[in-house]
């Protein structure tokens, strides 16, 4: 407020201030672009606003917000001075000044290719307008590309933390991108698709910069369940930042429950029945402990069965099962009864045929579904000792016994007569 001064004629000012202190207002002032509210301007004693428009004839003025002419850096800086004159020792030294130096010096370009400029110079020449002949500038444009992001995760199994290949992904446009608030904007159909490999990797590559997106697995393979949980990805400046835990997305294995049943026929018993199961997963030997339930006279118990190299033993009796629950879909796997001696036994597998149960040829059954295998002891006891020679001894023993009242009331008679 309150400022009086003097510019000499031919004089050269700068106005230095920190930021708001009122420097553009009052050079404003001075140009008579804002009226002061208080005092005068003289030029050469004259107040500027008895003749503002002759005044503002006489002033050039390079306001805060500046602009370029379509020319060279060249020609932007000395803009004025005709071409011949031009000193390109003061033009290397603005340079310097505004440190432009480095970019002005890099001179290879990504190009879209040459781009030529015609053009034609007017001069007056003792008020004379002289036109040039037509020039042509030629000089490349550089190539303006936008940032592009990598997505790179893992794709694993719940099981033994495997790696999973052959699952599908989807990246899209995610409807609430911020990019959709403007006029134009990506396309909102735009998808990326991209493929767990042999090693579990998944990698989507260029993607477009300054959008969100969402991921989501829309096929897997046929020993997992789908994850169906949608993650955020969002991609500014090249950069990738997503929401997937340790960047690795994990399936749930298919599980089915396998159970197992033991009948016995034509006999009371209390007795329990010796079992062994083994199993394979995708060809290696399981080596987990399952939850089981045991149903005894309709009554539910919860207990565990741990495979060990593949193996794993349990014990039934008559009209008792357990089923094993969550155990991978396609498990490979045969059951064996124990200690069999004195039995006969045949199984069912499903709601299926009635076989013969051969512990020398047991059979291999996959788990596709859920699965019922029921074992069936029948016929009772079996004479002791095995094979046609025991049971000969027994019918031989069985005949003697028979005769000797016989042979004992022959006797009494002979003795009477």
């Amino acid at each position: 407020n309150k400022v009086a001064f003097e510019i000499p004629k031919g004089g050269f000012v700068g106005i230095v201030g920190p930021s708001g202190a009122g420097k553009t207002t009052f050079v404003d002032i001075l140009l008579g672009l804002l009226p002061p509210v208080e005092g005068s301007i003289y030029v050469d004693g004259v107040d500027i606003y008895s003749n503002l428009s002759g005044w503002l004839n006489n002033v050039s003025y390079v306001p805060q917000t500046i602009y370029l002419i379509d020319g060279t850096i060249r020609e932007n800086i000395a803009f004025g001075v005709p071409a011949d004159c031009v000193d390109d020792e003061k033009i290397r030294k603005v340079i310097e000044m505004a440190e432009l130096k480095d970019f002005v010096e890099k001179k290879d370009y990504s190009t879209n290719g040459k781009t030529y400029l015609d053009y034609v110079v007017i001069e007056n020449i003792n008020g004379v307008n002289v036109r040039s002949e037509k020039r042509t500038l030629e000089f490349p444009v550089p190539k303006v590309e936008g940032y592009l992001g990598t997505l790179e995760f893992a794709k694993k199994s719940s099981y033994k933390d495997q790696i999973v290949s052959g699952a599908d992904f989807e990246l899209v446009h995610a409807d609430d991108c911020p990019c959709k608030k403007e006029i134009k904007h990506m396309n909102a159909n735009f998808k990326l698709t991209s493929t767990s490999n042999s090693n579990g990797k998944v990698t989507f590559n260029n993607i477009p910069s300054g959008h969100t997106y969402k991921l989501k697995e829309v096929k897997t393979d046929d020993y997992h369940t789908l994850n169906e949980t949608i993650y955020d990805v969002n991609v500014s400046y090249g950069k990738t930042i997503h929401n997937i835990e340790n960047s690795t997305v994990i399936n749930n294995i298919n599980t089915k429950d396998l159970v197992i049943v033991k009948e016995v026929k034509n006999i009371t018993t209390n007795k329990s029945f010796d079992f062994e199961i083994n199993a394979t997963y995708k060809e290696e030997k399981i080596n987990v402990t399952y939850q089981v339930i045991r149903t005894t006279n309709g009554r539910d118990t919860n207990e565990e069965i741990t495979f060990v190299d593949g193996a794993a033993r349990f014990k039934l009796k008559h009209n008792e099962s357990i089923t094993i629950k969550d155990l991978p879909i396609k498990i490979n796997f045969n059951i064996k009864e124990l200690n069999i001696d004195g039995f006969n036994v045949k199984y069912q597998v499903n709601d299926g045929n009635i076989r013969k149960f051969n512990d020398k040829e047991l059979e291999n059954n996959t788990l596709e579904d859920n699965m019922k295998i029921k074992f069936i002891n029948s016929s009772g006891y079996v004479m002791p000792g095995t094979g046609s020679s025991g049971m000969l001894i027994l019918a031989i023993i069985g005949t003697l016994l028979l005769l000797i009242p016989i042979l004992y009331i022959s006797v009494n008679i002979l003795k009477k007569d």
